[in-house]
C-alpha cells in the first residue's frame, strides 16, 4: 500500500492518503514521520483519504495491531481526524475502529470525523479555526 504524507498550507493539516491494502508497518512509519514533522504545530489536524484503501483485509487482528501503534504517538490522539472513505465498508471498519480508540484510551471520539465527503472533512478540520478557537 502506498501511503503518501504532504501538507496542506491553506489550511494548515496534513493529507495521508492511503492506496491499496493497509500495511500497519507504513503507517507506522508516517506517524513517526509525521510526529516529528507536525508537532511544532500542536493543533494540526490529518485527513486520511481512504476511498482507494482496500478495506476487505482490514480484520479485528490488524485493528488490534493499528490501536497499538498509534499508542507510541500519544501526542497525535489531541489532534482532530478526519477519514474519508468511499463505501460502506470502509465507513463501518472506520467507525468500529474510531470506537475501539476511544474505548481504550487512545482517541477522543469528538476530535475525529468519518465521512463519504471531502470537502465536509476539510470543513470540519478547518471550523475551530475558522471560529477563532485556540486549539493548543
Amino acid at each position: 500500500m502506498p501511503v503518501e504524507l504532504k501538507f496542506d498550507r491553506e489550511g494548515q493539516f496534513a493529507i495521508a492518503k492511503v492506496r491499496g491494502e493497509l500495511v500497519i508497518s507504513e503507517i507506522d512509519a508516517l506517524l513517526a514521520r509525521a510526529s516529528v514533522g507536525l508537532n511544532a504545530v500542536k493543533s494540526i489536524g490529518t485527513l486520511w483519504d481512504l476511498r482507494e484503501c482496500d478495506f476487505a483485509s482490514f480484520d479485528r487482528a490488524r485493528q488490534s495491531e493499528l490501536l497499538k501503534v498509534r499508542k507510541k504517538y500519544p501526542e497525535r490522539s489531541k489532534m482532530k481526524l478526519a477519514a474519508v472513505v468511499s463505501d460502506n465498508l470502509g465507513f463501518a471498519i472506520m467507525r468500529k475502529y474510531q470506537s475501539l480508540a476511544h474505548v481504550s484510551g487512545i482517541a477522543d471520539q469528538s476530535l475525529s470525523l468519518i465521512t463519504f465527503d471531502e470537502v465536509e472533512a476539510r470543513s470540519w478540520l478547518l471550523e475551530d479555526r475558522l471560529k477563532g478557537v485556540d486549539q493548543n
